[in-house]
C-alpha cells in the first residue's frame, strides 16, 4: 500500500499553512504600518490592535493547519507500518 498521496496532501497542507500564516502576518505589519504613517494616535492604536489581532488569528492558523498536517501524516505512518503481512500469516481474503 503507498501512501505517497496522503504524505502529499500533507505537504500541501504544510505549504499552505505557511502562506497562510505569512498572509495574516503581513496584514498585521501593514496595519501597523499604516497606522504609524498616519501619525494619527487612533489610528496607530488601531493598528496595534490589528497586529495583536493579526498575530492571534496567525497563531490559530498555524495550530489548526499543523494539527491537519501532523494528523495526516501520523494516520500515512501508521497505514504503512500495518500494510506489511508478517511470514506464514494468512492471505488476505478478496
Amino acid at each position: 500500500m503507498s501512501t505517497a498521496p496522503a504524505v502529499r496532501v500533507a505537504t500541501t497542507i504544510a505549504t499552505c499553512k505557511w502562506i497562510a500564516v505569512g498572509g495574516i502576518l503581513l496584514v498585521g505589519v501593514l496595519g501597523l504600518l499604516g497606522g504609524l504613517a498616519s501619525g494619527d494616535a487612533s489610528r496607530v492604536l488601531i493598528g496595534l490592535v490589528l497586529l495583536v489581532a493579526s498575530v492571534l488569528y496567525a497563531l490559530v492558523a498555524w495550530v489548526l493547519f499543523g494539527w491537519f498536517e501532523q494528523t495526516l501524516r501520523m494516520l500515512a505512518v501508521i497505514a504503512e507500518n500495518t500494510s506489511h503481512r508478517a511470514p506464514g500469516a494468512n492471505p488476505p481474503v478478496p
